[in-house]
């Protein structure tokens, strides 16, 4: 929080998955996009900061509007509609998003190009912690390499097992990086350039 409250700006996410994967986009951007047309959070300052829970992200909109700082907030599709007040908190955003899926492992499937996905699986497959759901078979059909990625991001979810950074890091270009991830560090990218 401290780091938030410093930070130029802040990204607020739900939970330490988003949160230790978009460094890992932010940087993809840079390095293949130049300097030019992005620069990574972290030379921009923003601070990503871990709600820590489902439906946690509209809770600190206010918070950071009462310090003046210029915030983005980033959630899941809720399950349920959301409710006036939480709708009202988001507001105190200078920007949010709601991503198009319930769960940052779908939508990191649905975004990325299947040879991202196959390259991930090849190099996860090969982890000591590769839980133990199947084993990866490169030749399996795209549906049950998908479902199987499905499953070992939500197995391995969180900072800890790093599984969705790794995904990640498989694309080659920002080209790959799945469009919602992609969009949001652009727009916030061009927030602060404006």
């Amino acid at each position: 929080f401290a780091e938030a409250i410093l930070s130029r700006a802040v990204l607020v996410v739900e939970g330490s998955t988003e949160a230790s994967l978009l460094p890992v986009a932010s940087q993809i951007m840079e390095q293949t996009l130049g300097a030019d047309a992005y620069s990574h959070l972290d030379l921009d300052g923003v601070s990503i900061f871990n709600a820590d829970g489902d439906g946690a992200v509209p809770r600190f909109g206010p918070v950071f509007a009462s310090l003046g700082k210029l915030s983005f907030g980033f959630f899941d599709k809720p399950n349920n509609p959301l409710t006036n007040d939480a709708k009202t908190k988001l507001e105190s955003y200078s920007t949010f998003w709601e991503a198009p899926e319930k769960g940052i492992e779908n939508v990191l499937l649905a975004e990325s190009p299947f040879e991202v996905v196959k390259r991930f699986m090849a190099q996860a497959s090969q982890r000591e912690d590769f839980p133990d759901i199947a084993p990866y078979n490169p030749e399996a059909s795209q549906a049950d390499i998908l479902e199987l990625a499905r499953k070992v991001l939500k197995a391995r979810k969180g900072e800890a097992f790093g599984y969705a950074a790794m995904l990640i890091a498989q694309c080659e270009h920002a080209d790959e990086l799945p469009q919602t991830v992609r969009g949001i560090l652009q727009s916030i990218h061009d927030s602060l350039k404006g």
